[in-house]
């Protein structure tokens, strides 16, 4: 199974300027979103910092999109979709 995930700007510089970064796996069984981050910070671990809460969660900034439409981790992935990830930024 083939997914691609877009990385936001501020993320680049640590997927080597990737603008997206395909994850493969061999998933015989159910594979989602939460899943394809772990490939991913798997292969990248700085992302970890920028992607996940202390406890070890998908952090609170992160919005997560599945082909266009948002959705949580837990959502299903099958072969060819698109996982965008945004980070919600604030400021005053």
């Amino acid at each position: 199974m083939a997914v691609r995930v877009l990385i936001p700007s501020l993320l680049r510089q640590y997927t080597g300027g990737q603008e997206v970064v395909n994850v493969t796996t061999d998933a015989a069984t159910v594979y989602n979103i939460e899943e394809c981050l772990k490939e991913l910070t798997g292969r990248y671990q700085v992302l970890r910092k920028w992607l996940y809460s202390e406890q070890g969660e998908v952090a609170g900034h992160v919005r997560l999109f599945k082909n266009g439409r948002q959705v949580a981790a837990g959502e299903t992935l099958e072969d060819g979709d698109e996982v965008l990830i945004l980070l919600a930024v604030s400021g005053g």
